[in-house]
């Protein structure tokens, strides 16, 4: 990659395009996964079959995210798009770990798979409301950058955020194509940080977006344009100031 800025770049371009081409349609939503699936394999430099480390399994779990949302393009509801919420916690959780196997892998891995399976419905539905997905990005960009977490997971949440700005801008709930994939990756990258190295700061950046989401996001309700933003910003500050403080 030539330059940092090069592929959060490239996942607001791409996610632009195909928001502006399809005018608000029900395959627009579909930008936010599909920024964030050129942005990662920029990060990564292309798709690894086989991943053997955590940053590299991110390319190909965003193109599953992708796959995911087609139903919801569709127009799936009830039960379709409750049950795709639900595999998407198993497979990133899953995927994530590794891909175990073999019976053995999968009990050294139940609970990264516990984790990863549980907090990616808790996600889907504590973001499901105006503000909540945007500032949830910000507090995770944030929040590794305050850490000083090793690796690329600072540059893979910028990369999630840019994909998602042409959606965000609008201030709505985000469709439940771009939903879904949305909170899948986000998990993903917020988990990533803390199996690398899991030192107090990482836990810390973690909660950041938890806070925003989990915290902040019922007294931040259906208030006006600037104040949801604001509650929700302030629910995720802590988790940022401990994690520069542990650094």
């Amino acid at each position: 990659m030539d330059h940092p800025a090069g592929a959060p770049l490239l996942a607001l371009c791409t996610a632009l395009l195909w928001a502006v081409m399809l005018r608000r349609g029900r395959w627009a939503a579909l930008a936010l996964p599909l920024g964030a699936l050129l942005g990662f394999a920029w990060v990564m430099g292309g798709f690894s079959a086989s991943p053997r480390q955590l940053p590299e399994r991110l390319p190909l779990l965003a193109l599953g995210a992708l796959l995911l949302a087609l139903p919801l393009a569709l127009g799936a509801r009830g039960l379709v798009a409750g049950g795709l919420v639900l595999l998407g916690g198993v497979a990133t959780g899953w995927w994530m770990a590794g891909a175990p196997l073999t019976e053995a892998d999968l009990r050294r891995v139940i609970p990264v798979l516990v984790l990863l399976g549980l907090l990616v419905p808790l996600l889907h539905r504590a973001a499901a409301g105006p503000w909540r997905a945007t500032v949830a990005a910000v507090a995770l960009a944030a929040g590794l950058w305050a850490a000083g977490t090793p690796g690329p997971w600072l540059l893979l949440a910028l990369v999630l955020l840019g994909a998602g700005l042409p959606l965000f801008f609008l201030g709505q709930p985000l469709p439940e194509a771009a939903l879904l994939p949305f909170t899948v990756l986000l998990a993903a990258v917020l988990a990533g940080g803390l199996l690398m190295r899991g030192a107090p700061a990482d836990w810390m950046a973690a909660l950041a977006p938890l806070g925003a989401l989990l915290l902040g996001a019922a007294p931040a309700g259906h208030r006006g344009a600037w104040q949801a933003p604001v509650l929700l910003l302030a629910a995720a500050l802590p988790g940022v100031a401990l994690a520069w403080l542990l650094r």
